[in-house]
């Protein structure tokens, strides 16, 4: 076989179109655990509203064309212009239209949690930050999608490095914010019980977690580009963020009946024969969302926590509150 002259020679690809292929791999392995995830939502939660169980199949969809768009755009270059050095260089079609529908889907996503803020808020300016935030996201990224389509060529991606680098940042920004709100939220829904607040810190955790996992992934990206304008790593890692945004969401809303099960497993019974003094036979199991912590001589006081819920079914909260119950009469709470 004749040696192909310099000129001729294929660019080496290995961190561009090699790192998206190593990046669409991460993608399809998390694609996959999404559909789990999905299934055993439409499964296991059947009466959550209308609203939320439709967003969750539309970002299923959206999911599944995210990951077709990055298919087709390796398709293209590695395969379709396979000996083709010019047509690596040249933005294709399924890009910043894989782009779109990112910015859609974490569109979404954020929605559904300003809707759990304002539940369990009920505060306009916490809820009004993160869709402004939200905002900012969808429009930087509208907007590189634009330049993207103008510009035509990977090599031109550095002359819209404020505006990328803005995008990352306004990510990262948003998702921190989601979760600082959602733990200040629940720190102060504080009970002293320790049932109750065993549940928070569990919620705590997951907002942590959501947060912690997507502006890590935001901020890397961003600094893979400031580092590496040439080359498509950034891209690699960009392509993975939709998917671990939805897989956090979807564990979070499949957690909700470990959760329950926790916290009904942790509640006890109490007997009225039991209480010093009483001398009655009566007794009486405590509803599960009642848990009984001090008695008095004569009456019964009951110091009761009453569990909430916000929108998607997480106990959130303890409320104590003093009844009093004839020790003559049937205990009902």
């Amino acid at each position: 076989m004749a040696a192909v002259p310099p000129e001729q020679a294929l660019p080496k690809i290995d961190n561009s179109f090699g790192a998206v292929f190593i990046g669409y791999s991460v993608v399809a392995i998390f694609y996959g655990i999404t559909c789990v995830q999905t299934y055993i939502y439409f499964t296991k939660f059947p009466k959550d509203g209308r609203v939320l169980k439709t967003s969750i199949f539309i970002l299923w969809i959206l999911d599944s064309l995210q990951l077709a768009f990055v298919a087709q755009m390796l398709y293209h270059y590695v395969i379709a212009n396979y000996g083709n050095p010019e047509a690596l260089n040249i933005i294709t079609w399924s890009f910043p239209v894989e782009t779109i529908v990112t910015t859609i889907n974490d569109g979404i996503i954020r929605c559904i949690y300003a809707r759990r803020i304002w539940t369990l808020t009920k505060n306009k300016w916490s809820t009004g930050l993160i869709l402004v935030l939200t905002l900012a996201v969808s429009g930087t990224c509208l907007a590189i999608v634009a330049h993207m389509f103008q510009l035509r060529t990977f090599d031109s991606l550095p002359h819209i490095r404020p505006l990328i680098s803005s995008a990352f940042t306004a990510v990262a920004a948003t998702d921190t914010a989601i979760a600082s709100l959602l733990c200040f939220n629940f720190l102060q829904r504080r009970s002293g019980f320790k049932r109750t607040d065993t549940q928070l810190q569990i919620l705590i955790k997951y907002a942590i977690h959501t947060a912690l996992l997507t502006s890590i992934v935001a901020i890397t990206s961003l600094i893979t580009f400031l580092t590496m304008p040439h080359n498509l790593v950034f891209i690699a890692i960009f392509i993975t963020l939709p998917k671990l945004f939805l897989n956090s969401l979807l564990a979070t809303l499949n957690a909700r009946e470990q959760l329950r099960e926790r916290f009904e497993s942790n509640i006890e019974s109490v007997h009225l024969s039991r209480i010093p003094g009483g001398g009655s036979e009566l007794s009486s199991d405590f509803s599960k969302r009642e848990q009984p912590m001090m008695f008095d001589l004569g009456c019964v006081k009951v110091d009761r926590e009453e569990v909430q819920t916000d929108g998607d079914g997480y106990a959130i909260s303890g409320q104590t509150k003093t009844i009093e119950i004839n020790m003559d009469t049937t205990c009902k709470v």
